[in-house]
């Protein structure tokens, strides 16, 4: 008798840092700085809405819900958060992250 794997869904969003390149080619150190803090504060979004961050890497992160209202609202959140935060930024540091799910 053959053994299934169990199944569920799943909700990828992924995310990248809109600019990123721009940014490096400015100042990379404080680039990477800022596109990891991004992601930190996003995961903690991420997590507070019952997903998790798999992978960060470079200008991109990954994350997984059980939902997709999940991944919307938390991805709405995170980006209210960050269009606040980002407009007390000097205008060269101004990011934005897109999420794509």
């Amino acid at each position: 008798m053959e053994e299934r794997l169990p199944r569920k869904l799943a909700v990828l969003l992924h995310a990248d840092v809109v600019g990123s390149t721009a940014l490096v080619q400015l100042n990379e150190t404080l680039a990477h700085q800022r596109i990891q803090d991004a992601f930190h504060r996003f995961s903690e979004t991420i997590k507070a809405y019952g997903g998790v961050a798999h992978e960060i890497r470079g200008d991109a992160l990954v994350a997984e819900f059980a939902g997709a209202s999940d991944a919307v609202a938390a991805s709405v959140d995170f980006q209210e958060a960050n269009t606040t935060r980002a407009s007390e930024k000097t205008n060269h540091w101004k990011h934005r992250v897109v999420q794509r799910s």
